[in-house]
């Protein structure tokens, strides 16, 4: 399909990461970023991981329980990001998009620290 507007195409996932993730965001080609409208400075920042300009996610994996512990995404060329966080600890919960409706955003819990993804946003319903 067209290429998504600046705003609503990924270039890079960050992360900042103690024993939960503090921090989920996305870069978008616009400048803005996506947080899942939380965002907190502990834990420490990790790698992130670029996106190509073709490139978009299309599959997020998130160990959670009320809490995000881990997180990876995948993108529409097969690449995945590392695993963020805890490797083994929540149970894995995924959140699918696909390369022609991408996610392009996604939204935390409003309670507690460090909370779970309740769920995704993808390109056909974004604004």
């Amino acid at each position: 399909g067209a290429a998504p507007p600046p705003h609503l195409r990924v270039t890079q996932v960050r992360v900042r990461a103690g024993d939960l993730i503090d921090l989920l965001e996305f870069a978008m080609a616009d400048g803005s970023v996506v947080n899942g409208g939380y965002s907190a400075t502990g834990g420490r920042a990790q790698p992130p991981f670029d996106l190509e300009a073709d490139e978009a996610i299309v599959r997020i994996e998130a160990g959670q329980g009320a809490a995000l512990e881990g997180v990876r995404v995948r993108t529409s060329k097969g690449r995945e990001s590392p695993w963020y966080g805890k490797q083994f600890g929540a149970a894995v919960k995924a959140f699918a998009g696909d390369a022609d409706n991408p996610i392009v955003g996604f939204d935390r819990g409003m309670a507690g620290v460090c909370p779970a993804i309740i769920g995704v946003r993808l390109l056909d319903e974004a604004e």
